[in-house]
């Protein structure tokens, strides 16, 4: 069976586009919903407002509730930032996001400023992109900047159906874009200070 992973920095639209799958009669499976129900989350960070998850019960979980399910086109997503993480997953496809325009959204969902200049940094540095090219597993990234979830739907279907090569990574580069919200950001330089590490085992 084919596992994809859906994956990318929160605000880059991984849940949206995942309905819009599901409606087409994909299976998905969300990892932050399925983690809080298997028992996987471990511990709570205050200072983060995140969940710690613990990633191999996390993936045993998964491997097991996906052998018997029949996916379309024998295909089950595991949509979630730490999807890439799970040990079964045969394919990631990392979605993507412009600083400015992922910052906008992520303040939109009423985060601390902290956690949004974390998660933006870490779309700046492609640092799932390149958690993902390090599993040694096929890795298409997709830039939602300007896409609705039912074009990228559109897209993500194509790249599981027919692994479209357009999307194969390392043409995507954002930092003109951080630039020019580093600039238009008043307290920018003091809140890159103040953020911490991005966990990958956080959610």
């Amino acid at each position: 069976m084919k596992v994809v992973a859906l994956t990318g920095t929160p605000g880059c639209g991984k849940t949206q586009t995942a309905k819009q799958l599901e409606k087409q009669g994909f299976k998905v499976i969300y990892i932050n919903k399925f983690a809080r129900k298997c028992g996987a989350l471990t511990a709570y960070i205050e200072e983060m407002d995140t969940w710690e998850i613990d990633i191999n019960l996390l993936s045993r979980k998964i491997r097991s509730t996906i052998s018997p399910l029949e996916g379309k086109h024998g295909c089950v997503l595991l949509e979630g930032h730490l999807a890439h993480h799970v040990s079964c997953v045969t394919e990631i496809i990392v979605l993507r996001c412009a600083p400015s325009v992922l910052y906008k959204r992520l303040l939109k969902k009423h985060w601390k400023r902290d956690k949004v200049w974390e998660n933006v940094e870490a779309e700046v540095i492609d640092l799932i992109l390149l958690e993902a090219m390090q599993t040694g597993k096929a890795v298409y990234e997709v830039d939602t900047t300007h896409m609705s979830a039912e074009k990228t739907a559109e897209v993500v279907k194509d790249i599981i159906e027919e692994g479209n090569k357009e999307y194969k990574p390392g043409r995507i580069s954002w930092s003109a874009d951080f630039i020019t919200l580093m600039e238009s950001v008043k307290d920018a330089g003091k809140l890159q200070k103040k953020s911490g590490p991005v966990h990958r085992k956080h959610c």
